[in-house]
């Protein structure tokens, strides 16, 4: 069986190497963000290599009106639909569908999703999470719910950036993948049914939820912190910002550059010596605010570096973090190894407080703790060790480390172990 398992990955993965960012295929407790995000550019990949053997790319692509109509239609019909329904499933199955599986099931449980025909197949598209509450689900529960799926394509968005720092260049094939999940918080604010949250209350008359996530939130934050209200016009000023992201602008670039020349976008970044670097910015979404997001996205020798510091203030109460993502730190015979640090300084927003209560009996959720802060971290060592050579050489992927109790996008919201395994490629 490991034979044949082997014999097959190599017939897919076992061409010349076209990429030296590692693609992975993962599992974790609950299917994270991360391992969806991975699995979902890694699927896309393997079809852009399906394609690329079928229709070999040449060295000087043929030109003319007519060849770029061609790829603009390959574009438009094909990878952009892709792209299309691996970010909604990324927001819907890995994101909402992720937060609702790490929560005890006696709380809230998935019931199904709905994933539409994406556009130009569709002029309506997204998708739906529906789920049931229990009378134990809490504020803090219903909340994280809410900003999952904007969360988990912001994961998906810095997983791609990675890979594209990595190598050095774009491939227009996920451009539309990049885009729709990097300005996931921008779109959403403007969509109208798109990617909704279908939510049964069982037992309650009164139901404040009218199927989006960003009304939703905005509901639930303002019964949390009743004197410092947020509205849906102050969500969409805020995703502005999320513009100030160099990357959105290259995925067009590199889309447009396609259709005129049939070529790779080369990712233009700044040079100190070896290293090369780009700065970024955005806004996410916390379950106690709005965060702030300062990111640095570094090339050292082609090892893809990230960083980043966040900062926010909301009822009077300030919060922090920091990180870094260095997964391919050190290569050697054996394999690739790295790690991830992150560490914060946030409120103390996980309370008690039943939806049920507040709905049925309007009690305030609002409670003293949510002017405490308490510092958190996470940590983990990633390891790709080497199975195979070739023109693709077979990794496997390992990760193991801890997080402490708090809120850090992708990952549960109590302390725990972290682990993850699978199987990485370079193709």
């Amino acid at each position: 069986m490991k034979k044949v398992l082997l014999a097959i990955l190599l017939a897919i993965f076992g061409t010349q190497t076209l990429s030296s960012a590692p693609y992975d295929l993962l599992v974790d407790p609950d299917f994270s963000p991360y391992s969806g995000g991975q699995n979902l550019i890694t699927g896309m990949r393997i079809l852009q290599l399906s394609e690329d053997i079928m229709l070999p790319p040449k060295d000087e692509p043929k030109e003319g009106l007519g060849v770029s109509f061609g790829r603009f239609a390959e574009l438009f019909f094909i990878w952009n639909p892709l792209g299309e329904l691996a970010t909604v499933t990324q927001h819907e199955v890995f994101g909402h569908g992720y937060r609702i599986r790490e929560l005890p099931s006696s709380h809230v449980k998935v019931t199904n999703y709905k994933i539409g025909w994406p556009f130009p197949y569709s002029l309506t598209g997204g998708g739906a999470t529906g789920f049931r509450m229990t009378d134990r689900a809490t504020v803090t529960e219903i909340n994280t719910i809410n900003i999952a799926g904007i969360e988990a394509q912001d994961i998906l968005a810095r997983q791609l950036k990675m890979k594209w720092v990595g190598d050095g260049r774009i491939d227009a094939r996920m451009s539309q993948l990049y885009f729709l999940s990097q300005q996931s918080l921008f779109l959403y604010g403007r969509a109208t049914g798109l990617y909704d949250l279908d939510v049964s209350l069982s037992g309650a008359d009164e139901d404040p939820f009218d199927g989006n996530d960003l009304k939703s939130y905005v509901y639930w934050m303002n019964r949390l912190y009743p004197n410092n209200k947020i509205s849906i016009s102050y969500l969409k000023g805020q995703s502005y910002y999320n513009w100030l992201d160099v990357f959105t602008y290259y995925s067009f670039g590199a889309w447009w550059y396609y259709v005129a020349t049939g070529k790779q976008f080369k990712v233009p970044m700044f040079k100190i010596g070896k290293v090369k670097f780009l700065p970024s910015f955005k806004v996410t979404l916390a379950p106690y605010g709005l965060e702030k997001n300062l990111e640095g996205y570094f090339a050292i020798n082609g090892a893809p570096l990230y960083v980043y510091g966040k900062w926010g203030d909301h009822g009077g109460v300030s919060f922090y973090g920091a990180g870094i993502d260095f997964d391919q730190m050190l290569s050697w015979k054996g394999g690739i190894f790295g790690f991830k640090l992150d560490v914060w300084y946030q409120p103390d927003f996980q309370q008690p407080t039943r939806v049920f209560d507040v709905l049925v009996d309007d009690v305030n959720p609002a409670v003293p703790g949510l002017k405490d802060r308490s510092l958190g971290f996470a940590g983990s060592l990633i390891s790709r060790w080497y199975l195979t050579g070739g023109g693709s050489p077979l990794y496997l992927y390992t990760e193991a480390g801890y997080k402490s109790k708090g809120y850090l996008p992708g990952y549960s919201l109590d302390r725990g172990f972290i682990g993850r395994v699978g199987l990485t490629a370079k193709f």
